[in-house]
C-alpha cells in the first residue's frame, strides 16, 4: 500500500475509520496515517492543479464501430465513447473532421474515478492519454471533461463515456458543499436545505487550480430564506459564467425549509384563578 497512491486514496475514502485510529493513540493507525501523509506530498506532486490523469485506447474505426462492435466492447470490459471538441490553444476545432476521435476506455478505470467522485464525476478534468494498444506506452494527451456517461437502463452498467475538450474558456459546473452549518439557527433546530441548484457553471483561468466544489456560507440561515450566489464563496481565479450572472435573483441556489421545532417562542402563560367551591 505504500509504494501505491492511488490504492491509498481509495481506501481513504471508502474506509475512512481506518484513517481515523491515529487520533486514538493506536500503534498501527499511526503507523498509517503517517505513511498517508507522506503518500499525499507525493499526489500533489503527481496531479497539478488538481487534474488526475486517465488513460484510454484508440478505437478502430473500421471494425469496433457500430451497435454489434460496441456491444462486443463492453462484453470486453472495454467501455466505447469519443473525444471531441475544440481547443483553441492546440489549433484544434470542432469542424475539423479529425477533431473526432473514437476511444474506448476500460471498465475499471471508469469505475475507479465513479467510485471515487460519483456524481460530481462530470465536474472534473483530466489529463487523458489516447494510447494505440495496451502494448503502447506514449500517446497523444488531451485535457477533457467527462460528458454524456451513459448507463443501461435495467443494470445501471457504464454503456457509454464520452469526453469533451477543455481550455480555460470552457465553463465547468462545480457541485456546492455547505460549510458552518453549525452556525445557522434554522439548521440547530431541525431545518434543512432543499437544493435548487446542485452544480453551478464558473470560469477558471488559466494556470489556477480548479476546485472540486464551491463553498456556500450558511451561517445566519433562518427558516424561509431564499440563498442566492451571494452565499458562494469563490477561490482566486474562479468567476460565474455570464449565464449565472445574467440570471442575477432569479439564480437561485437552495431555499431554507424546516417545521421550526424547538424555536423559543415569546409565550405568556396566564395565572388560572381558582374556581369557588359551591
Amino acid at each position: 500500500m505504500a509504494t501505491d497512491p492511488d490504492l491509498v486514496e481509495f481506501f481513504e475514502v471508502n474506509f475512512p475509520e481506518a484513517f481515523n485510529e491515529a487520533q486514538t493513540g493506536a500503534k498501527d493507525g499511526d503507523r498509517l496515517a503517517t505513511s498517508h501523509r507522506k503518500i499525499d506530498k507525493k499526489v500533489e506532486s503527481r496531479y497539478p492543479r488538481n487534474i488526475r490523469p486517465m488513460q484510454t485506447y484508440l478505437r478502430d474505426v473500421e471494425t469496433e464501430e457500430g451497435s454489434r462492435a460496441c456491444r462486443r466492447l463492453r462484453w470486453k470490459n472495454m467501455i466505447p465513447g469519443t473525444i471531441r471538441g475544440s481547443d483553441p490553444n492546440l489549433g484544434i476545432f470542432s469542424k475539423q473532421p479529425e477533431s473526432e476521435i473514437y476511444v474506448k476506455t476500460p471498465w475499471a478505470v471508469l469505475q475507479r474515478e465513479l467510485d471515487r467522485y460519483h456524481r460530481d464525476f462530470e465536474s472534473r478534468v483530466y489529463d487523458i492519454t489516447v494510447l494505440d494498444g495496451p502494448e503502447d506506452t506514449e500517446g497523444t494527451t488531451h485535457r477533457v471533461l467527462p460528458q454524456n456517461l451513459q448507463r443501461h437502463p435495467v443494470n445501471s452498467t457504464i454503456y457509454c463515456a464520452n469526453f469533451c475538450r477543455y481550455h480555460p474558456g470552457r465553463p465547468i459546473k462545480f457541485p456546492v458543499s455547505f460549510i458552518n452549518t453549525e452556525e445557522s439557527p434554522a439548521l440547530k433546530r431541525d431545518g434543512f436545505i432543499i437544493p435548487i441548484q446542485r452544480s453551478i457553471e464558473c470560469f477558471v483561468e488559466d494556470g489556477v487550480d480548479i476546485p472540486e466544489s464551491l463553498d456556500m456560507e450558511c451561517s445566519g440561515l433562518q427558516f424561509k430564506d431564499v440563498i442566492r450566489t451571494d452565499r458562494i464563496i469563490l477561490p482566486d481565479g474562479v468567476r460565474f459564467s455570464d449565464r449565472v450572472i445574467k440570471r442575477g435573483k432569479e439564480f437561485i441556489v437552495g431555499v431554507m425549509f424546516g417545521s421550526g421545532r424547538g424555536l423559543e417562542e415569546d409565550t405568556t402563560e396566564t395565572e388560572k384563578e381558582p374556581v369557588a367551591e359551591k
